[in-house]
């Protein structure tokens, strides 16, 4: 039985990334793997957005530890390899066996995982899902549970990425309130149809 207690996972940066990764494993800066098997294509190529095409039901990692960074760039594709511990665990031990124990772990070697790396603080923020925030030309909207109906509201914009967006805490959202998540494109489309009737106050909201 091969003892899977600890894996590694190789990360790859672009080389310009490369002072932002040293400097986040210099000062510990926890960072979050995803298993992201569904994201990837044929030819190993990163793309799309994590969702529920996860194959695996655990969600995000938090807490790693990046344990090393290449000092050489990978030729081939340009890239900065870089080694995050990762913590496995049991999911289902059948016994023993002549040879030691029949085990299956939950991590296995050769899977896919996406790696965040925090490169950066942002002060004064809110940070929402990304179908949270609609685009209507250069403005982007949230629409805030308001009684039996939601508001349209514009938000300032200081990072997005497919998961989330981090918009700025200025009182256009305030603690507390319901922002519509699932149903905000929805809400949108309606808004510009002006289909008539007020949006469907349980259509999908995130506090």
């Amino acid at each position: 039985m091969h003892d899977l207690s600890e894996l590694y996972i190789e990360g790859r940066a672009f080389a310009a990334d490369a002072a932002a990764v040293t400097a986040a494993a210099r000062e510990n800066r926890p960072v979050v793997a995803v298993p992201a098997d569904g994201l990837l294509s044929p030819d190993g190529d990163m793309g799309g957005a994590v969702g529920a095409e996860d194959v695996n039901d655990a969600g995000p990692i938090d807490g790693l530890q990046i344990r090393h960074v290449a000092n050489d760039v990978d030729p081939n594709s340009r890239t900065l390899p870089f080694y995050v511990a990762l913590p496995n665990e049991v999911l289902y031990d059948g016994g023993a066996a002549a040879d030691g124990r029949f085990v299956t772990w939950r991590y296995k070697p050769g899977q896919r995982m996406r790696v965040r790396v925090p490169v950066g603080l942002y002060e004064g923020v809110i940070v929402l899902p990304a179908r949270a925030v609609t685009e209507s030309g250069a403005e982007r909207f949230v629409f805030v549970e308001n009684g039996s109906t939601f508001e349209q509201r514009p938000v300032r914009v200081r990072y997005a990425d497919g998961e989330r967006v981090v918009v700025a805490d200025d009182g256009s959202v305030l603690p507390g309130e319901s922002v519509a998540v699932t149903a905000a494109y929805q809400l949108s489309m309606a808004l510009k149809n002006k289909s008539g009737g007020a949006p469907d106050p349980h259509a999908g909201h995130n506090h």
